[in-house]
């Protein structure tokens, strides 16, 4: 930090190697304000005005709540308090940072010179001042992104080299549904679509404002999950496999009422959705029916009002 009286004075400190720029700023900011209380006490100076050209700075000292910076946050409203009970008035004003302002081009020169005074004679956990020897949480924030990020691009150069196979058995063996990585993408992603509740049915529809609850598939007056999968009419003899009589053979499947051992009634989808145990039934419902997508009736209803909507345009 410098200050101008009939020249520059200024004042430097090397903050160690576990800090940021933003801590850098704000312990600036902070040495400010108690330089500023150290010259009004013995030159009785009644007003302080310090300039500074980091905005995030600006913003931080005026919050003592948790987070990176706080602890000099704290330090400088302290200081603060010191000059506003010895009625000296202070004030922050905010400058651009390279563009040719004269405190602002001296102060950069200084900052270089503490950043790089003592890069050879400390190692990572030392620090010249013993009221600095802490790690920031700036500095934690940004080396756990970058332990993040090696660790990302790490992982995609060893799925790079996997086959397809040894890709879909890595994600079986981290706790994937087996049964769904291996079906047909699109009866996969209808599933997925039908055990979250964004698949293409009356209820999904209504709530995004792009239809009715009626079911296009019987006329019923509510089409949820639920409906399609125990009552609609539409679906009777592919309901009565799903839930009572499963399939026999290779890929065969029991009833998911013999599964939970409990009636379809009392059987919540969201829970039948979630047991893996079930998701062969239910892949397999959704193979031989149209339920998750927008049906011929439903299309052709849509169709006709447009029609309608362009005759009565003008």
């Amino acid at each position: 930090m410098v200050w101008k009286e009939e020249r520059w004075y200024k004042r430097r400190v090397h903050l160690g190697r576990q800090k940021e720029a933003f801590d850098a700023e704000m312990y600036a900011m902070s040495e400010a304000v108690k330089i500023a209380d150290e010259i009004c006490s013995e030159k009785g100076v009644r007003r302080v005005t310090i300039f500074m050209d980091s905005q995030a700075t600006l913003r931080r000292i005026q919050l003592d709540e948790p987070g990176p910076g706080q602890i000099l946050a704290l330090r400088t409203m302290n200081w603060e308090s010191e000059l506003i009970d010895k009625n000296i008035q202070v004030e922050y004003w905010w400058v651009p940072a390279h563009k040719g302002v004269e405190g602002n081009k001296e102060v950069d020169l200084q900052a270089m010179k503490a950043a790089y005074k003592h890069c050879g004679s400390y190692t990572e956990t030392q620090n010249p001042l013993k009221h600095l020897n802490y790690v920031s949480f700036a500095h934690i924030n940004r080396r756990m992104t970058e332990v993040k990020w090696e660790e990302s691009k790490n992982k995609i150069k060893e799925m790079g080299k996997k086959s397809k196979h040894s890709y879909r058995y890595d994600l079986v063996m981290k706790g994937s549904n087996g049964v769904t990585m291996t079906s047909q993408k699109s009866i996969a992603a209808r599933f997925y679509q039908l055990k979250t509740g964004h698949a293409i049915i009356a209820s999904y529809l209504r709530r995004i404002g792009k239809g009715d609850m009626k079911c296009w598939w019987c006329g019923h007056e509510y089409q949820t999950r639920d409906h399609l999968f125990k009552w609609c009419k539409g679906w009777k003899r592919e309901q009565k496999r799903l839930w009572v009589d499963g399939q026999k053979g290779e890929h065969g499947y029991e009833g998911i009422e013999k599964v939970l051992k409990k009636p379809k009634i009392s059987l919540p989808m969201s829970l039948v959705f979630a047991e893996e145990k079930c998701s062969q039934a239910l892949l397999d419902f959704l193979s031989v029916t149209d339920v998750g997508r927008i049906s011929g009736v439903a299309e052709e209803a849509e169709n006709s009002d447009h029609e309608e909507s362009s005759d009565g345009g003008v």
